[in-house]
């Protein structure tokens, strides 16, 4: 989904989805699986001090938002590397949830 203020990066985020079913069609022959991790707001030190203090203001209405933990996203991944042979997930979401 595009933002104000950050229309490349929501670009390369829609430019990944489909370089990743290009590469999901040629692998499958090789018993190769591509699969897509959608996330929010994750805690990581990705924005500065500064960036944090202006999306808190003008996107959070001055609140801080609840954010996925990296421990969230590898158990997003360990769900998907524990399919079975005969299923594939191609495409997951998860999102914060929460005050």
């Amino acid at each position: 989904m595009g933002h104000a203020k950050s229309e490349f990066y929501a670009a390369t985020k829609s430019a990944v989805m489909r370089y990743s079913e290009g590469l999901r069609a040629e692998l499958q022959k090789f018993g190769i699986k591509v699969s897509v991790i959608y996330t929010s707001t994750v805690k990581t030190g990705f924005w500065s001090k500064k960036e944090y203090s202006r999306r808190k203001k003008e996107n959070w209405k001055g609140k801080d938002p609840v954010f996925l933990t990296t421990q969230d996203l590898a158990r997003t991944v360990q769900f998907i590397v524990d399919q079975p042979d005969h299923s594939s997930v191609e495409e997951i979401t998860i999102m914060p949830f929460g005050k």
